[in-house]
Parts: C-alpha cells; structure tokens; sequence
C-alpha cells in the first residue's frame, strides 16, 4: 500500500506545486506509520481463518470511541489516541476486504442491516486535538491526520480547523497558523470563527520572536468580519503579544479602546481598532495581562494604577484580581518599597483560598490515569488541561518574598518588624516554608534599620531550620552591624554635643596617680565597637574552611564601611 513518488526529485519539474508535493509526502508518513494489521487481517480473510480483534471491536457506539480519543488526549497518552484512531482506518480496510471477499465467494454478508464504525471528521478531529495538547506538541503528526484523512474523503469543518490552529499556537507556529487560516477559506470553502481567529492570534503570541503586528492585522480582519464574533479571549491574546513583545504602551491602548467601548468615550485618538465596531467589557483577565506587560518593562507605578482599576470596576463587572495578577502588583510594590500597598494586596491574595473552594464546580472534574480525581480549578468555561499551571489559592511563597521585601525597601521607619511578622506568618498560618530569599529580604530591612542583633537572631533561626545563607544573606548581616555603629556614634556625637564633652577626653587621674576611665564614655565606646566586632567575625567566618559561602565585593565593602562607622580605621 506504499505511496510512491516515480521519477520525480522535485515538485515543479512534474508540474506540481511545493503544498501539493507536501501533502503527499505526509500521506506517505501515515502510510508508512499505519499498522500492519491490515495486511496480516487480508491474508487471514482470503484463508478464512478468525480475524483478530482490533482495538475498536469492543465499541458499539461511535460516540465512545470519539470520547475515548479526547479523554486519551487530555490525559496525555497521545500514542493511544493516535492509534485508536488508526484502527479505525485499519477496521474500514478489513470491512472493505471481507465485502470483496463474501462478494466473490457468494457468502452472505455478516455485517448487511448493522451500522458500522469507521473513521469520521469528528474521529479525525479528535486525534488532531490529542497531537496538539502533547508535550511536544505533534504538529506534523497533526497535519499527517489531516491531509491522511481529507484525501480518502474526510470532510473537514471548521473544528478540524480549530484543533490544527491549536496545534500551531502550541508549536509556536504563527507563520504556519496564518498560512492555515488563509487556505481554510480558499482551498476548503470554510469561514474561520471567532474562537479559530483566537487562536491564530495565540500562535502569533507565542511565536518566538512574538508577532504582536500580526495579532493586531488578526483581530482588525475579525472585527470587520460581520460573521465573526470576537469575545475577550481574543483580545486578551492580541495584549498579551503586546506584553510578550515589551510593548506596554500598545497593550495600553488596546485596554483603553475597550474601556472607551464599555464607557461610551469615543474620544480616544489614533485608535487600533475601527471606532464603529463593538468591543467587549474587559474582564479580569485583561486587567492582568496588563499589568504583566507593563511589569516586563518595569513600569511599576502603571502595574499599581491598573491594579487599583481592576479593583474599582470590579465590583460592577463582577471581576476579582486573579493570583497572577495579585503577584504582578506585589512585585511593583517590592520594587517601589510600598509596604502598605504590598500588605493590602498579599491580604487579597489571601481571600482567594476561600473564593477559590466555593467557586470549584463538579463539571471542573477530570480523570487521570484508572482513578477519577476531584481538583480544584479556575472558574472558567474550559477545563484546566493537563500540565498546566493551576491558579493560585492563596498566598505563595513568591507572594510573601515580594511583601516582605516591600517592607524592608520601605522608607517608612520600623517597617522592618512587618516584614519579620510576615516570616513568621507564612510558616505559622500558611504553612509555607521560608527560603533563603525571605529570609534575606527579611534580614536586609534590619541592615537599613541596624538592627544588627535582630539580624544575627534572623542568621541563626535559619541555621536551625537548615536554610543555608548565601553570600548576600552574610552581606546583609555585615551591612546590619556598619548601619548599627553608624547610628551609635551619630547619637553619641549628638549627645556630646548637647553636654560639651568629648569622647577623646574622658579620663583622669586620682590622687593617687591611678589613671580613672568614666562609665559612660566606656559604654558609649562599647555600643559602636560591638557592632564592628560581629561583623569582622562574620567575615573571618566566611573566609574560614568551615563556611561554603566565598564573600564578594559587597561583603567587604560592608565590612569596610563597618570598620569606618566603628572608628576602627587601622
């Protein structure tokens, strides 16, 4: 059954195009990939001997074995989706055989008044969906169904269409997604839907490098389209290239013609988008792909200000920030040092653990493997596919480095004790081990602070909790007791200031002769010293044998300006 190309090393010298050259070497590659069975099952038939059972004898209704395929596919055995599908060619050959046998032979035909499973469209869609969800995805596999099916009389429909879409966005494909989208439309009669034009927009999205361009011509094209209708997926997916591609100024625009849509405002210049056409209300989704792209190009206060826009409107459009987003305000208040900011979004983040359960729907159910196994998933229309990262349901341990970093960032005076409660927290409410990162985003608040002590109780829990410290875990503790002496001699120059006295000054001598030393200026020494004393040990340690941690440039200049604030500069 070999398919053979004779005399001919090239499509033009035959007068055959390179597309048509290229689908029948992918029907070669099924050819060949096909089972043997149906050779082995003829020469059987023609020696009436019992046939063997196929994989698809044990299936009176074709509706099984459509959803045999899917559920293979989302569960990731895409090889048994594939060869499920497979058999069903290979069951059509052996009907065909036995027909021409019984035929010739003059036996009365078994098979006359049953309905007979073959393969079909919505067969040959659903093995196309398997290909497309595996990891890598199939895509010449994809398309070898494809044109397999379509040359032995297969009818597809735009579905067909919408699985190898899929399949191309998956592959990051976009050049490949919009060659399918054209010829859908030229070569097979078929309109694209709003939900394949989506999709043709996600393979430009996920191209690499991404095609923001060709996502924005794509969703032009579909909005002008009278039969198309566009939702918000699609225009989530055109921001999103937007974002990919660190375009956070056209990510912006494309929100405000949505707003301006939802408000009535046709003030907007220079618009993406014709004017006339009507655009959906942005949901929560695209507030945050937002403010992912413009927390690519660190436009931290614009990630706040749409962050406090989704919170305005939500209440009207029934939204609710989603943990992606939550995490992307948080990361600009840990870089813009808004402690106040940071809490009030990690005490969001902390709501979503019980709207999360409440909104969890028993048709959000998969199987996976032989056990049906209830997951909780994101209160969406689809269902969550198999590898895919699942929503947040409360607070992470990303989301308590970003606040207790925004803390210590703070210029705020003792914001420093927020960041260390929220150590404690995470591990006593939520269960979350701390890690080195929090634990030096924690101790890097006390260096500004020079809470020296309170860094080096901060260094030993995380001894005893066997979270190992980096070097610039040990810079910061260095940085803590320079800050710590800097402040000492400031408040003791300050008070010698206020009585007329002077550090350097302060003995005398008895009666006796015997050389006397005051108190105070002793302690007043001691508070500077100390702090300068820790912190050479600390970087005596580090150069030791016994530490594992080298120290840099950064340790010793944090060593240094501790020698300098300790008045130690011999």
């Amino acid at each position: 059954m070999a398919f053979t190309i004779n005399h001919c090393s090239g499509g033009s010298r035959c007068g055959m195009s390179s597309s048509t050259l290229q689908q029948q070497q992918q029907q070669e590659r099924w050819r060949t990939s096909r089972s043997k069975a149906v050779v082995l099952h003829s020469s059987s038939v023609k020696e009436n001997v019992k046939i063997p059972k196929l994989k698809v004898d044990k299936y009176d209704n074709p509706a099984d074995i459509g959803r045999l395929i899917t559920r293979y596919g989302k569960m990731g055995r895409t090889d048994d989706a594939v060869s499920l599908y497979k058999s069903l060619w290979d069951l059509a050959e052996l009907q065909k055989v036995e027909n021409q046998y019984n035929c010739k032979h003059g036996i009365r035909n078994s098979n006359k008044g049953k309905k007979l499973i073959g393969p079909t469209t919505r067969f040959m869609n659903c093995a196309i969906d398997a290909c497309a969800r595996a990891r890598p995805t199939r895509l010449e596999q994809a398309h070898d169904i494809f044109h397999h099916g379509v040359s032995l009389g297969l009818s597809p429909n735009v579905f067909t269409f919408g699985s190898l879409m899929s399949a191309c966005a998956r592959a990051r494909d976009g050049s490949r997604a919009l060659s399918l989208l054209r010829r859908m439309n030229e070569e097979y009669g078929i309109k694209p839907n709003g939900v394949v034009y989506s999709t043709a927009i996600s393979a430009c999205e996920r191209s690499i490098p991404p095609r923001p361009d060709m996502a924005l011509t794509l969703l032009r094209e579909a909005v002008l389209e009278p039969t198309v209708q566009m939702t918000v997926v699609g225009y989530n997916t055109a921001i999103s290239a937007f974002a990919r591609a660190g375009q956070w100024k056209m990510a912006v625009r494309l929100l405000d013609e949505m707003e301006a849509s939802y408000t009535d405002d046709t003030t907007t210049s220079t618009l993406l988008l014709p004017p006339h056409v009507s655009k959906p209300n942005p949901d929560q989704v695209t507030y945050g792909t937002v403010m992912a792209a413009c927390e690519r190009s660190k436009q931290w206060k614009e990630v706040l200000r749409f962050a406090k826009k989704s919170l305005m409107i939500q209440k009207d459009l029934n939204l609710q920030m989603d943990g992606i987003a939550l995490t992307s305000a948080l990361h600009a208040c840990q870089q813009l040092g808004y402690a106040d900011e940071a809490i009030y979004y990690l005490d969001l983040m902390k709501r979503l653990s019980s709207s999360s359960s409440s909104s969890c729907n028993d048709d959000d159910y998969e199987h996976n493997g032989e056990n049906e196994q209830k997951e909780s998933h994101r209160n969406t229309r689809g269902r969550q596919r198999k590898g895919a990262r699942k929503p947040l349901q409360g607070p992470d341990e990303v989301a308590y480095r970003l606040a207790i970093s925004a803390c210590a960032r703070s210029r705020e005076e003792g914001r420093y004790k927020d960041g260390i409660q929220l150590l404690n927290e995470m591990k006593k409410d939520w269960n979350l081990k701390p890690d080195v990162v929090a634990y030096t985003a924690a101790i890097a608040g006390c260096a500004d602070a020079g809470e020296y002590q309170i860094a080096l109780e901060l260094l030993q829990r995380m001894k005893e909790e066997e979270v190992e410290p980096n070097v610039v875990t040990y810079s910061a503790v260095i940085g803590a007791c320079a800050t710590a002496s800097a402040k000492a001699a400031t408040r003791i120059q300050d008070d010698d200031d206020d009585d007329d006295t002077y550090l350097v000054d302060s003995s005398w001598d008895d009666e006796n002769g015997n050389e006397n030393t005051d108190n105070d200026d002793y302690d007043k020494n001691n508070e500077i010293q100390k702090p300068l004393q820790k912190a050479l040990q600390l970087l005596s340690y580090m150069k030791s044998s016994q530490s594992n941690v080298t120290p840099n440039i950064v340790t010793y200049n944090a060593a240094i300006r501790a020698c300098a604030e300790g008045q130690d500069l011999i």
